[in-house]
């Protein structure tokens, strides 16, 4: 079946220079630039009498890229819903389950309040959405909840490991680089969501 596409406004996300110590000033103007873009384009679909119920957004662009924003990014994100009435959902389709180190890569975020939606699936053994009282008229998803309960992450203490030895994963990406001859442009991610830009490759 061919669903054709809806006229959603599609908005920038930071796309940072590395490394990130040396570019502080540039990557925060990048997000200035893409909160801005999102604020823009809500103002300018709500008055064309198409307004927007919500924000959606990867807490890491992993297909797209592997883009990371900043805690600060997402943080303003959550304001511009706030001022605007739109809903904040957060997918975490394949951040979630722990392999940044949180069981939801959100909660390295520091948001004032929690997501008002959250998606998730993969790891979580099963496909579904939490969210806030407000949204539970849609009548939410009792299976995955259960779910979710049974998922042995925690007693396994999955994403502590995973956050104990994510620092680890720099010495290994150097050694790798060293051996290989690639100039690479450092580290980037949470837990073992790691990657770095790669400018030569030797022979």
């Amino acid at each position: 079946m061919d669903i054709p596409s809806q006229d959603w406004p599609i908005a920038r996300f930071p796309l940072y220079k590395y490394p990130l110590e040396e570019h502080v000033r540039e990557n925060q103007e990048e997000d200035r630039r893409c909160l801005e873009q999102v604020e823009e384009l809500i103002h300018k679909y709500n008055s064309l009498g198409k307004p927007v119920a919500g924000i959606v957004v990867e807490p890491i662009q992993s297909e797209g890229g592997d883009n990371h924003a900043s805690p600060q990014f997402f943080q303003q994100l959550q304001q511009i819903g706030k001022r605007t009435g739109a809903a904040l959902l957060i997918d975490e389709v394949q951040t979630g389950g722990g392999p940044t180190g949180k069981i939801w890569c959100h909660e390295h975020f520091d948001l004032p309040e929690a997501p008002d939606i959250v998606t998730f699936s993969k790891k979580m053994l099963t496909g579904g959405y939490f969210c806030k009282e407000e949204f539970r008229s849609w009548g939410g998803q009792p299976a995955a909840a259960a779910a979710i309960n049974r998922t042995p992450f925690d007693s396994l203490n999955f994403a502590w490991d995973i956050s104990e030895h994510g620092p680890d994963y720099p010495d290994y990406w150097d050694q790798v680089d060293l051996e290989n001859e690639i100039d690479a442009q450092g580290i980037v991610g949470r837990g073992t969501w790691t990657s770095q830009s790669v400018t030569g490759i030797g022979n």
